[in-house]
């Protein structure tokens, strides 16, 4: 159970430095990628205890996207 956690960390780590890039087009900061995991984690925890495995995932990262998506760096350009 313990390495399917640290997989999934790890899995949803990665997922989040490639959304960064895709949408900010630059790497990830620390701090950022931190708040976006523990965000998903969150989330999915919420998510999860009122439904399915499948359908709680899909929901966080929704909300994890929602999040990149209005970012003030996205939305304005300097």
């Amino acid at each position: 159970l313990a390495d399917r956690m640290t997989a999934a960390a790890a899995d949803s780590r990665g997922r989040v430095t490639h959304g960064i890039k895709l949408v900010l087009a630059r790497e990830a900061r620390p701090a950022e990628l931190d708040r976006l995991v523990a965000m998903y984690e969150q989330e999915f925890a919420h998510y999860a205890s009122r439904g399915d495995r499948p359908s709680a995932e899909r929901s966080a990262w929704s909300m994890v996207a929602n999040v990149l998506l209005n970012l003030d760096e996205v939305i304005t350009r300097e």
